[in-house]
């Protein structure tokens, strides 16, 4: 009588221990597949914030190239309008070649003879050309963010992809257990492999269903 029931229990515990293995085999191949789906799209997500830093800080670079190319354009042209406005006054012959070296808005404003300094092509020049570079901040600003977010987006799909690293690690250790539950020991020490096996299963398990599934 006793030998039948430890048959009944040993061929339970066969069932029982595939069953176990094919659930550990199942899910951990899945964990697998999770981690390497997170860690592609945490990859992706790394390249593309990469490349909006590289076209940010190129559009800041040309940002302040254009800023300071304007800021010397200015300049250039006050001097030389100085100096017109001295040979003018003196009647000096090089009077027409400084108004030839100015700008064509200070050329116009000039000849128009415009009083007021907001409504003169120079200033509204001047005026469009900072508002062009501030504009072309705040994109390079708007881009820098982006890049953050897609940053901090690529570092959080690599942890969760770590996680199902680690549950896959843990499903092995499940299937380490499983597998020496199925050799001919004694029943005490098969016993505690198999609680060991299920008790790594539970704990992997409850793990596995607390972490985002990949789209």
């Amino acid at each position: 009588m006793s030998e039948e029931k430890s048959s009944k229990a040993e061929k339970f515990i066969e069932y029982f221990t595939a069953i176990l293995l094919g659930l550990t085999t199942t899910f951990g191949a899945l964990a697998a597949y999770y981690n390497s789906k997170w860690s592609g799209s945490s990859n992706e997500n790394f390249v593309k914030s990469t490349i909006s830093t590289s076209e940010a800080s190129a559009g800041l670079l040309t940002s302040l190239n254009l800023s300071i190319i304007h800021r010397m354009d200015a300049i250039t042209d006050d001097i030389y309008y100085t100096e017109w406005k001295r040979n003018y006054r003196e009647k000096d012959p090089d009077t027409s070649y400084f108004f030839s070296m100015m700008s064509p808005e200070r050329q116009t404003d000039l000849v128009k003879g415009t009083p007021d300094l907001a409504e003169t092509e120079v200033y509204k020049k001047q005026k469009a050309d900072g508002d062009s570079v501030q504009l072309m901040l705040a994109s390079c600003d708007s881009m820098f963010k982006v890049s953050e977010n897609q940053m901090k987006v690529a570092q959080t799909e690599g942890g969760t992809g770590d996680d199902f690293t680690l549950i896959t690690v843990l499903y092995t250790i499940v299937l380490f257990f499983a597998g020496f539950s199925s050799l001919k020991i004694s029943g005490r020490l098969k016993l505690i492999y198999i609680v060991c096996a299920v008790l790594v299963f539970g704990v992997t398990t409850f793990m596995f269903f607390q972490l985002p599934f990949p789209k």
